[in-house]
């Protein structure tokens, strides 16, 4: 399996977890503050302290963000992925020190 862990060094990383392998590193434009992996695991999704989400291929690893929110400048204190089972829709949740959550597809 593989592993997508975030950090305070503006990173996003994708690890191979047997191995302990580094596959790839994302450069992010603030700290990393929350982190999730699509269920399908074709997707990582990140949120910044800058209050930015970013959600990235875990198969196209030199692409560039599919996915990005505007800064809310309210760090990003989670993210989660959720599916439409019916449809194969993604979205994308996060939440801030607000208690806002906000949703995207």
């Amino acid at each position: 399996g593989r592993l997508v862990t975030g950090s305070e060094d503006n990173t996003l990383r994708l690890w191979e977890a047997a191995s302990g392998k580094l596959l790839h590193v994302w450069n992010l434009p603030a700290p990393a503050t929350a982190v999730d992996v699509s269920r399908d695991g074709r997707w990582a999704a990140v949120g910044l302290r800058s209050g930015q989400t970013f959600v990235y291929s875990l198969s196209e690893l030199q692409a560039e963000p599919r996915f990005f929110t505007k800064d809310e400048r309210r760090p990003i204190l989670s993210v989660t992925f959720a599916d439409r089972k019916s449809t194969g829709e993604l979205f994308v949740g996060t939440a801030n020190d607000k208690r806002a959550v906000l949703m995207y597809r």
